[in-house]
């Protein structure tokens, strides 16, 4: 936020919550008047607002006429990447089997189709 404000050229007074629902909540009853939310959110809420701009590197698939920051002239990124994580001492021969479950899931049918839907865009990366 502070570097779109900076950017921009004006001023954004940041509210803090404890979670992306309470901040869609705040913003879909009018107690907030811009909102930074997640892919997801914005897909589910996209009747209920206007969304101005996404913060990928290109065109977010799933929503292919909201122009990213970059288009507008505003430099900049802003995106959420989840990912999943093991403990450190995890043994490889387990981190590879949890590679290939989550690869195998992603090969079955209308999957992916399903994760563009909800908002998600895909990005494999490589444990081992």
């Amino acid at each position: 936020m502070l570097q779109l404000q900076d950017l921009a050229g004006v001023d954004l007074q940041y509210v803090p919550f404890d979670g992306a629902a309470s901040s869609i909540q705040a913003f879909l009853g009018g107690n907030a008047e811009v909102i930074f939310g997640n892919s997801s959110d914005l897909i589910k809420h996209k009747d209920d607002m206007k969304i101005l701009a996404i913060g990928s590197e290109e065109t977010f698939k799933p929503l292919p006429d909201v122009p990213t920051f970059k288009e507008l002239f505003y430099d900049m990124t802003a995106g959420i990447d989840r990912g999943v994580a093991v403990p450190p001492e995890t043994n490889p021969e387990t981190i590879k089997k949890l590679e290939k479950a989550f690869l195998d899931i992603l090969d079955e049918e209308g999957v992916e189709d399903e994760m563009y839907e909800e908002g998600f865009e895909l990005h494999l990366l490589w444990c081992i």
